[in-house]
């Protein structure tokens, strides 16, 4: 339900599955998943077995104690004994930030050479400027690479198709640092002098990057960062047309978009201009001609946007090009080519390179008919026109160029979806011409149009709240469906931000990639391929003039990668993956690997039900807010004392500081495709994070979030360490802010209960508060005692007031130590006597005495066996690394008799859980066989034909790399492992071939020493390795 937690809080967690079924999914309802939840140090602290749910969902709790180990958790989730997925927390001790730290660029247009301003400001979560602060700031100069916000409606399922590959370093150069103090709206400005970098870099376009520490009154850092833009322009233009071609007599219809560098829009007025273009090719160079056919005003609005409308009466190549001013006069120019085409035109005016595909629209639905302007170099080409996706040809057809062009019309089915690439090849005087092109084909049918709304813009801390869920299809109707609702404390995503990816990304963006020519994989081949020696396959057309708008530079389709398939097509923990293809038009595609089973989880880190309310209590914790003090809470009734006859208003208690303020993994919708939420908000000053990720039963998905603020007029915040410790002497802080239009007298106070606080100066302050003005207040107190501290500040006024109570815990003066002795029990009494010193001040009923008794040395090595089990992947190396161990562990096993399971019941915990990492133990007999098998198998299929081993698959064979194999297989043949006797024959041949002629000592002796273990005759290199011994290194001797 939100992606950190503190010790002592409770985990809740949701999974909603799915089973391929082809390119869809089927539902999974009433299967028996098994969940497990492993802590920082590996620890299987939560194993489940569940049962899914009529919407394939599972749902579970988890509390932490008090102890538990800090920092990254997992929780997993398996089928059938195979891990499916996995998503992962933090817990962590933490104080959550009370305010944000942005910075600003300039509203002005800038560009490189003058003095630009950057705003560090403050806010706080439940709103407000943070006035009066301190700010140690850093500017740092990087290069920067000037990119288009184009208008794409499905970037966050594909990717953005304009998205920069940088060519230079990236490093930071330091340029400036300073410090200042926030305005009252919480600003500070910081100037910028580009000067110096015009001169040096001038042709290079900048920025710079802020970083800002703000301490507030609450004496409390937090960190932010930002960065303003240099460029050598100060605006951007884009020309972009509704299609990618049009015919004769339709009305072309081109948006016109102007920019700031960070991608703000920007009003302007200009001219366009319409070019007809035609080409020839003279040996390798286009040479073009422009005519100019048209001008006319046009211009763009206060979003940046305009349109441009023209028909053309005749078919060609063209040119529209957008002009306009910047600021400082100098003109800013976007252009787009497009053609105009009909039927029997054969583009001999124009000339292309290569072969060129031009699609008449960015994204099409099942059901539309996509066409597709076809154009090559040489006239009446004929063309193959496949579509494929991933390593299959879904279809293919021949088509006939008329001169120069065509066009083809595909239908667009349900298959196509997400996306299908458009191949075309055509061979000419013994060359392969090819090209490619991706069709978007989004599932939008698939999606749900979630809406999340609280009632109100704004609560009072601890008020009722509700909040309504609508889900609708694609086409506006009610969706019956079930979502996991979370409803955090937005602050806590400063100390790590949320990882749940979106569901709708996760089930449907596995985007298909485009195996083409050349790769080892293709799906697609031809027989010159293996006529030519180093040829390359043709790159896409191009032209020599500007087809974009954009800022000069390479650009790339980048696709980030939600989650990769597994071994059983099950999807994995989301994982990143891309590859730079520098070729125009190229894409960065995120592998998947489909499996057998084809089955799939997206498991959403939320969770439960309205949060037991929670106070802050131990280290900064919170604790359950049925608490009943038995201490009175000071100044909760109206009082009048030391202030005349100005009546003060009795605050509304506020204990409840719980990070979540709703979960529940079973929100379902009505028929109406609505379903409402009524809880009661926690009593914390902050901004809540409400997010929803659900599903129907036809596997329809969507997310939706908002937030809300809570937030008072008179507003009391106590600042004090998480903890406390004996003899401390320390300053305990109050904040009391006035957020009405009038000055009002107000009195604050504070209170020390639970007998462990002694305050050294007066706890009562009266004050006069101006309007919108905060104050802090000091009091300076002495730990006296362990135990629990209970501190409570009140602020009175006669309009509002305000009182908050927290729990801390207070520590004995003191270290934890652990004292640790050892003795063998070896003579005729089994008795040894352990003497330990126990320090004169150790605290009474604070020490415990542990006793570990183990019959010999070999439990421990038997308990560590579960650890070498792991699944083999990767090279050689790596696979043969996780092969041995396997096998040795199997042979131990039959030796000692004894199995996985009988070491899971018999286990002592001997080992130091702190040093095995994120080690998983395998306690499964079946599951070390299958391990063993999957090893060898791997191992087999990367043996060479010469019997070798290269470090990967079709690697050229190497000495030392089958040398290390061949050990492994004499283990494993020593262990009676079925099946090696073939490749360790194999191998060893090419070792006793390659021998001989092998020079270098080591590697002469360590080949001798593996043919021996293998049961070959070595006598005529051994004498040999013997009698130049002296000579091995000192690692080679002493193996």
């Amino acid at each position: 339900d939100r992606p950190v937690y503190r010790p002592g809080d409770t985990i809740h967690f949701m999974g909603n599955f799915r089973q391929r079924d082809g390119s869809d999914y089927r539902q999974f309802v009433d299967e028996l998943v098994t969940v497990r939840v492993r802590d920082a140090k590996n620890n299987t602290i939560f194993d489940q077995a569940m049962t899914t749910d009529e919407f394939g969902a599972v749902g579970a709790d988890l509390a932490l104690g008090d102890e538990p180990p800090l920092g990254n958790y997992r929780v997993e989730y398996s089928y059938r004994d195979r891990r499916v997925s996995s998503h992962s927390f933090s817990v962590e001790e933490y104080k959550k930030p009370e305010f944000e730290v942005l910075v600003d660029g300039p509203e002005e247009e800038f560009r490189l050479g003058g003095k630009v301003e950057a705003v560090v400001r403050g806010e706080y979560y439940f709103g407000g400027s943070v006035g009066d602060a301190k700010v140690n700031y850093r500017v740092f100069r990087v290069p920067f690479y000037p990119t288009f916000n184009l208008s794409e409606p499905y970037a966050w399922l594909y990717g953005s198709r304009e998205s920069r590959s940088p060519h230079r370093s990236s490093s930071r150069e330091l340029v400036a640092q300073g410090e200042g103090v926030t305005d009252s709206e919480g600003r500070l400005s910081v100037e910028i002098d580009t000067a110096a970098w015009a001169a040096k870099y001038p042709e290079e376009d900048h920025a710079f990057e802020i970083e800002a520490d703000m301490t507030d009154a609450s004496r409390r850092t937090i960190s932010g960062a930002g960065r303003v833009l240099a460029p050598r322009r100060a605006l951007f233009a884009h020309v972009e047309p509704e299609k990618g071609f049009y015919r004769v007599g339709e009305t072309t219809d081109f948006e016109i978009r102007v920019q700031k560098p960070d991608g703000t829009p920007k009003e302007s007025s200009g001219t366009v201009q319409v070019f007809r273009i035609r080409s020839r090719l003279e040996g390798q160079e286009v040479i073009e001609q422009r005519d100019q056919i048209q001008a006319t005003e046009a211009s763009t609005d206060a979003k940046g946007m305009g349109r441009f409308r023209w028909q053309a009466d005749s078919p060609g190549r063209f040119a529209i090009r957008y002009v306009t001013m910047d600021r400082f006069g100098e003109p800013v120019i976007a252009e787009r080519a497009i053609w105009i085409t009909q039927d029997g035109y054969r583009a001999g005016e124009v000339q292309v390179k290569n072969v060129e595909i031009i699609t008449d629209a960015s994204e099409y639905k099942p059901g539309d008919t996509a066409y597709i302007m076809l154009n090559s170099q040489f006239d009446d080409a004929n063309l193959l026109v496949t579509v494929e996706a991933d390593r299959e040809i879904l279809s293919w057809q021949t088509l006939r160029l008329t001169g120069r062009t065509g066009v083809l019309a595909l239908p667009i089915l349900e298959k196509h979806a997400p996306n299908v690439f458009v191949h075309v090849l055509t061979v000419h005087g013994g060359r392969a011409y090819e090209a490619n092109a991706e069709l978007f084909v989004p599932p939008t049918h698939r999606f749900l149009d979630v809406d999340l709304k609280f009632e109100q813009p704004e609560y009072q801390p601890g008020a009722p709240a509700r909040i309504t869920l609508r889900a609708m299809g694609s086409d506006g109707t009610p969706v019956s469906s079930q979502f996991g609702l979370s409803i955090y404390d937005r602050s806590i995503t400063y100390i790590r931000p949320d990882g749940t990816p979106d569901i709708r990304k996760f089930f449907y963006g596995d985007r298909r990639s485009f195996k083409g020519h050349g790769s080892w994989d293709s799906n697609t081949s031809h027989s010159l391929s293996f006529m030519f020696q180093g040829y390359q396959a043709a790159q896409p057309a191009w032209t020599n003039y500007r087809n974009h708008g954009l800022p000069a530079g390479w650009y790339f389709n980048l696709e980030p990668a939600e989650g990769q398939w597994g071994a059983d097509g099950l999807a994995m923990a989301p994982e990143e993956e891309s590859e730079d293809l520098r070729a125009e038009g190229s894409v960065l595609r995120e592998r998947k690997m489909a499996g057998s089973d084809g089955f799939t989880s997206a498991d959403a880190e939320v969770a439960a039900r309205p949060m037991a309310a929670r106070a802050e209590s131990r280290r900064g914790r919170v604790a359950l807010n049925d608490y009943a003090s038995p201490y009175p809470s000071p100044s909760l009734e109206s009082s009048n004392e030391d202030n005349g006859d100005v009546a003060m208003v009795a605050p509304e208690l506020r204990e409840n500081f719980a990070d979540s303020a709703y979960w529940s993994h079973l929100v379902r919708t009505n028929a109406e495709g609505v379903a409402t939420i009524e809880f009661r908000l926690p009593d914390s000053l902050t901004t809540w994070l409400a997010t929803a990720h659900g599903l129907s039963r036809e596997t329809l998905v969507g997310t939706a979030t908002t937030t809300v603020k809570t937030r008072k007029r008179i507003m009391a915040r106590l600042q004090a360490p998480r903890f406390f410790t004996e003899r401390d002497e320390i300053v305990i802080s109050g904040l009391v802010r006035n957020e009405y239009e009038n000055a009002l007298e107000a009195r604050v106070e504070l209170a020390l209960e639970g007998g462990t606080l002694t305050s050294m100066e007066p706890l009562t302050r009266e004050v006069k508060l101006a309007a919108g003005e905060e104050r802090r207040f000091d009091w300076r107190v002495r730990v006296i005692d362990s135990g629990t501290a209970r501190i409570q500040l009140t602020a009175l006024t006669a309009q509002e007031s305000d009182a908050m109570r927290l729990e801390f815990p207070v520590f004995a003066y003191g270290i934890d130590k652990v004292v640790t002795r050892t003795a063998v029990l070896d003579g005729p009494e089994d008795r040894s006597e352990i003497l330990v010193d126990l320090p004169t001040d150790r605290r009474a009923g604070s020490s415990e005495l542990e006793i570990t008794l183990s019959p010999s040395i070999a439990s421990s090595l038997l308990e560590s066996l579960p650890y070498l089990i792991e699944y083999p992947y990767g090279c050689v190396e790596q696979t043969l690394s996780r092969f041995l161990p396997a096998v040795v562990v199997a042979k131990t096993l039959s030796e000692s008799g004894i199995t996985l399971a009988e070491i899971r019941e018999r286990r002592q915990d001997l080992l130091n859980r702190d040093q095995l990492g994120l080690l998983a133990p395998v306690y499964s007999d079946s599951e070390l066989a299958r391990v063993t098998e999957a090893g060898l198998r791997r191992l087999a299929s990367m043996q060479n034909s010469d019997g070798g081993f290269g470090w990967w698959r079709a690697d050229r064979s190497a000495l030392h790399m089958s040398c290390y194999v061949a050990y492994g297989l004499v283990e494993a043949q020593k262990a009676k492992v079925a099946g090696v006797e073939g490749m360790l024959s194999r191998v060893l041949d090419y070792i006793a071939k390659e021998l001989p002629e092998t020079r270098a000592l080591e590697m002469r002796a360590y080949a001798t020493f593996v043919m021996a273990q293998g049961g070959r005759d070595v006598s005529k290199y051994l004498d040999d390795v013997f009698a130049r011994r002296d000579g091995l290194m000192v690692q080679s001797k002493a193996q």
